[in-house]
């Protein structure tokens, strides 16, 4: 198995996988809040983490963080975003205003390059 984007787990299996890796459930806890919390873009920016701990997981996860490469706003509201979400592919999620503010719709299509 490759390197996993570690954003890909909701916090009960990213506490599965730290189980696997011989960690105690707590820490994925952690990661988790550096990831959403703090807006860390690396491991090395978890500084309460022991740097063996850092290591382990620069190892066997990624952060990948989506590249916008395109957005576009119509006049009614409209956005248009185009992302490179790695490994060749691309993304096209609109966001579409309703008009209702409390009521949006989204659309998502996936492209591959």
């Amino acid at each position: 198995m490759g390197i996993l984007n570690i954003k890909d787990y909701d916090l009960p299996e990213l506490k599965e996988k730290f189980i696997d890796l011989g960690e105690k459930a707590y820490r994925a806890e952690q990661v988790f809040q550096w990831i959403y919390k703090e807006h860390a873009v690396s491991f090395d920016d978890m500084t309460n983490l022991s740097l063996e701990l850092r290591d382990k997981l620069k190892e066997k996860f990624s952060m990948y963080t989506f590249k916008i490469l395109k957005k576009q706003i119509s006049k009614d509201g409209t956005k248009k975003y185009l992302f490179d979400v790695g490994a060749g592919a691309l993304t096209c999620p609109g966001y579409l205003r309703a008009a209702a503010p409390t009521h949006r719709l989204y659309r998502n299509s996936a492209y591959g390059v």
